[in-house]
């Protein structure tokens, strides 16, 4: 979604109103705020992708996923002299970010007017309805019994991630939460071919907002320079620096 920002200044004493346009970021949206209109191009969009023979498709992103989430990967970056994953600490918030915008990117390269919405499993503890697994036969998914979101991570949980004041501890309970809502959802969702599940993208964006919101609150906070200088791959020439600002990328959360 392309929002446009509309600025108002009234002189009074000569009764003038002049207008100023200006263009504000793709913003994401809760997936419980969205209209039937929105969730049918959001659909729309995803299935585009999945039938698409272009290169960069959905199953180019589940093989991504797929492909990275080895420990013993050639193309995985070395930091500090160990061999890093997408799932490795700190190291995934980066990958991710950047792996759920290039998605969305192809969900609009068709002339999609459509941005990810983000599922806050705190506040909506069953699958969105948009989302259950029989809309969803062509993408051949499977999921565990889901008993209205009884072993999802509660708004206690996510407090305690918020409320972390170095970055070890931020990355290692938001990594332990999104790790629970994939394991808790199952199926798919609990294997390295996770983002054959829409679900995959809808977790990560809400991750993604908590991680944009927590570096907002604590900006004198930063990876380590190894970290920030290490590559993003299969992205050629981006690095994790590149990706540490949501604004920069062209994005914001509603």
């Amino acid at each position: 979604m392309r929002l446009i920002a509309i600025n108002f200044w009234f002189f009074e004493e000569k009764r003038y109103l002049f207008f100023q346009y200006s263009e504000i970021v793709d913003m994401r949206l809760k997936q419980a705020s969205l209209s039937e209109n929105q969730w049918d191009d959001i659909i729309d969009a995803m299935k585009c992708l999945k039938k698409s023979n272009k290169s960069h498709n959905w199953d180019f992103f589940v093989d991504t996923h797929n492909k990275f989430a080895s420990h013993h990967h050639d193309d995985s970056p070395h930091i500090d002299g160990g061999n890093t994953t997408i799932h490795s600490p700190f190291y995934w918030l980066a990958w991710h970010r950047k792996f759920v915008f290039e998605f969305e990117k192809e969900l609009k390269a068709d002339g999609m007017r459509v941005s990810l919405p983000y599922w806050n499993w705190t506040e909506n503890r069953k699958i969105p309805d948009h989302l259950r697994m029989e809309l969803f036969g062509w993408m051949h998914i499977t999921r565990a019994v889901f008993h209205d979101g009884d072993k999802l991570p509660t708004a206690t949980d996510l407090r305690n991630a918020k409320n972390a004041t170095t970055y070890a501890a931020f990355d290692s309970r938001m990594n332990s939460l999104h790790g629970e809502v994939h394991n808790c959802v199952g199926g798919t969702m609990a294997t390295f071919k996770s983002p054959k599940d829409p679900l995959f993208f809808l977790n990560h964006a809400f991750v993604d907002k908590v991680w944009a919101e927590w570096q907002a609150a604590h900006p004198t906070l930063q990876f380590s320079t190894s970290i920030l200088d290490a590559s993003l791959a299969p992205w050629d020439n981006v690095k994790v620096r590149d990706v540490m600002s949501i604004s920069d990328m062209g994005y914001s959360y509603g």
